[in-house]
């Protein structure tokens, strides 16, 4: 984005000066050039107005408010025992196993086929959207396991890279927060945005960037130069639209999740904005 050839140049060298080899910048004229950000913008706003119009469609039947108070099976938040109690019965039931296992092999082929964004090389993966419905039905501790799960055996039978824990733990967190948002209480728009600004900012951007300094012993200064080149314009532009496409997955899926028996039916028929 920009055009300054020499700032560029003293980014990307400190970014990669922890790297063995010489590298030189060379100011090459493209003719024809399309520009990969702006084609990216374009893409992504049209994907935007198309999700927001899908979204006023479908939740434009709930004008009215709905009030789902606590009881024994649903709960305004996760500070109650009984809570704590029907979340770790995830796999106490084959019928639970097997649905599980089931979306989690989804899972795992979602991991495998990025979708190309526009943005440069940076991919759009739909795994979160699966992640979220299994914890949705199952809960955070449900969650946790499946994060490790996933992230273990995705490095094993993805293309290779290097297998790091920080990362299993990201998972794992991003799980278990989309439990949090999503498990026996009212599911709205505000929690579907306020999970993904928990997984993008705070465990994809800033943990991230961590792992990052950690397996490549970067100075402070080098990790906050990814942080801020790399990480946090990828999860701040994929912020909105991850958090409106996760609300309409989650709005479409509430009452066949309810017919089927999965998920209460105050929280399948009465997903909302707010």
């Amino acid at each position: 984005v920009n055009e300054g050839i020499d700032r560029c140049s003293k980014y990307l060298s400190l970014v990669f000066s922890y790297a063995s080899d010489e590298i030189e910048f060379i100011d090459i004229k493209l003719v024809n050039y399309q520009n990969p950000f702006m084609v990216g913008l374009y893409s992504s706003l049209f994907g935007l107005l198309l999700m927001v119009s899908i979204m006023i469609i479908v939740s434009i039947k709930d004008r009215d408010i709905i009030d789902i108070t606590d009881n024994d099976k649903i709960f305004r938040t996760c500070f109650h025992k009984k809570y704590w109690v029907l979340a770790k019965g995830f796999f106490n039931k084959v019928k639970n196993v097997s649905t599980i296992s089931i979306l989690f092999a989804l899972m795992m082929i979602c991991k495998l086929i990025p979708i190309p964004s526009g943005f440069g090389s940076l991919g759009l993966g739909f795994t979160y959207l699966v992640f979220a419905v299994i914890t949705m039905i199952y809960g955070p501790l449900c969650g946790l396991v499946i994060g490790m799960l996933s992230d273990i055996l995705g490095f094993f039978i993805g293309s290779g890279g290097i297998f790091f824990f920080g990362y299993t733990l990201n998972s794992m967190l991003a799980g278990f927060t989309y439990g949090i948002c999503f498990y026996r209480t009212k599911v709205t728009f505000t929690k579907c945005l306020m999970a993904r600004v928990i997984v993008n900012i705070v465990i994809n951007v800033i943990l991230g960037s961590i792992w990052w300094k950690i397996i490549y012993n970067l100075s402070v200064e080098e990790m906050m130069t990814y942080l801020l080149i790399t990480a946090l314009p990828k999860n701040i532009i994929y912020l909105l639209p991850q958090s409106i496409l996760l609300f309409v997955v989650l709005k479409s899926l509430g009452n066949v999740l309810y017919r089927f028996g999965y998920i209460e039916e105050q929280i399948g028929r009465h997903i909302s904005l707010f």
